[in-house]
């Protein structure tokens, strides 16, 4: 499905198997079920502990980046 920008749009599914298809790679997996297919073929993996006022607040100043231009996105902030 095509946006209005020409971007195809995937499924989770086509582009986690698209990823651990492949020799290497590398995902994160924030708890979705789709990721347990990764799960089942890694090798090593890294957790990253990282507190949840850290988290809001690099996910808010991303925002503010990507609203003013500052950064490039995909998808436009809401």
């Amino acid at each position: 499905m095509d946006d209005d920008n020409g971007h195809v749009k995937r499924s989770d599914e086509e582009i986690l198997h698209k990823i651990v298809s492949k020799d290497s790679w590398v995902i994160e997996d924030v708890g979705r079920k789709i990721f347990i297919e990764g799960r089942e073929r890694v090798e090593i993996i890294y957790y990253i502990k990282l507190s949840r006022i850290k988290s809001y607040l690099r996910v808010t100043k991303r925002w503010f980046r990507q609203r003013f231009g500052n950064e490039r996105y995909n998808h436009p902030p809401n």
